[in-house]
């Protein structure tokens, strides 16, 4: 095994994961000190969670679609359908 500055794991799932991190870490880091969210009062926060748990509700209320639903397929003509005039 190498060793280089870019490395990866075997396990996909643990670097997405790992990749993630970084990426919220970061976020974080810059909208609290770039952003000056660190010095804003608690409104900012209730401004912040609100929208993410209807982001969070929209997705899980999709999942079962999504889980469930039946794929689109554009060769299946629909029922009644004779074709092109």
């Amino acid at each position: 095994m190498t060793w280089s500055l870019f490395y990866r794991f075997d396990n996909e799932v643990v670097n997405l994961l790992l990749a993630l991190l970084v990426a919220s870490i970061k976020a974080t880091l810059v909208a609290m000190f770039f952003m000056h969210l660190k010095f804003e009062g608690k409104l900012i926060y209730l401004i912040l969670i609100v929208p993410l748990l209807l982001c969070i509700l929209l997705v899980c209320a999709l999942i079962p679609d999504i889980v469930h639903g039946t794929p689109f397929n554009p060769v299946t003509p629909l029922p009644g359908v004779t074709g092109h005039s």
